[in-house]
């Protein structure tokens, strides 16, 4: 981690928009920031990362992919709790959703985007427990994954974290995620279904750079560690850092993170979402 100065930093951020050109003024500075820590503020570097981003999602046709709002009434790509600018959805078999985004689904354990943080931050949580690893290897394909996700990037990034914004009157771009690993057992660790997390993890890193805010690994199995040592070499050491692993003994961790009432009562807190089917975190696996 690279410790500079506000006046370096804006320094950086000068530098960076200088070697960018015209072409590039209406990027923020808090956007610029991202690829400048991203790349541990060098300059260079965070130009090319964030050209390689623009030419990325001119090629892949990324800023036209559509996203679910109040407005055009889209369904939602995965669970949503607790947003003024969406309502509280499930996704569901309807126009819209494609058969890949179905298929993902049905052996994904549950994921939900659920309320926020005390920073203001979206929380995702993912019952990774659940997951039919080795139906997802076999049965979908990297490319259909890496799409889905980019579609819930999007979503994240446009509507989500826009809202978030709004609501803590600052901007907002970042997410925590807590993944659950309680009912993970050695069957899920599956090499082939690792390596869609690997390309999922590149996509964000090269792409989504700086979108993390805190990443809580709770009811870590014992043979976690195994797969962490993996998993640990592909992320940048930032990432890294904003990490934590817990086992059973987590809800205090994530109550100074979290509100209460924010929190599903099956992770410690307080929140049940009665209202919905499904609860807080509509799951596969229950």
């Amino acid at each position: 981690m690279v410790n500079l100065s506000v006046a370096e930093q804006e320094n950086r951020i000068q530098q960076l928009r200088e070697q960018l050109g015209n072409q590039w003024t209406h990027l923020d500075d808090e956007y610029l920031v991202q690829f400048l820590i991203a790349r541990s503020w060098n300059v260079d570097e965070a130009k090319t990362q964030l050209e390689n981003t623009f030419k990325w999602r001119a090629e892949n046709g990324v800023d036209h992919h559509p996203v679910a709002t109040t407005e055009n009434q889209l369904p939602v790509l995965y669970s949503v709790r607790g947003f003024s600018s969406i309502p509280d959805s499930n996704l569901e078999a309807s126009a819209g959703v494609s058969e890949a985004v179905l298929r993902i689904n049905q052996y994904m354990g549950g994921s939900c985007l659920h309320k926020t943080d005390i920073d203001g931050c979206p929380i995702y949580i993912e019952r990774l427990g659940y997951h039919a690893a080795k139906d997802i290897a076999k049965k979908t394909t990297i490319e259909e994954v890496q799409n889905y996700h980019i579609g819930c990037n999007e979503f994240l990034h446009r509507v989500i974290m826009k809202d978030c914004s709004l609501t803590s009157k600052k901007r907002i771009n970042r997410e925590t995620v807590i993944f659950d690993c309680a009912g993970m057992g050695w069957h899920q660790f599956h090499m082939p279904a690792l390596q869609y997390i690997r390309a999922i993890s590149d996509t964000d890193q090269k792409y989504y750079p700086e979108t993390l805010n805190k990443l809580f690994i709770v009811n870590a199995p014992s043979a976690f560690v195994y797969v962490w040592k993996i998993f640990k070499g592909w992320l940048d050491p930032g990432t890294i850092e904003k990490i934590q692993i817990c086992g059973s003994d987590y809800q205090t961790v994530l109550l100074k993170q979290i509100p209460a009432e924010n929190l599903p009562d099956f992770l410690g807190g307080q929140c049940k979402c009665e209202h919905m089917a499904g609860g807080c975190v509509p799951s596969q696996g229950k």
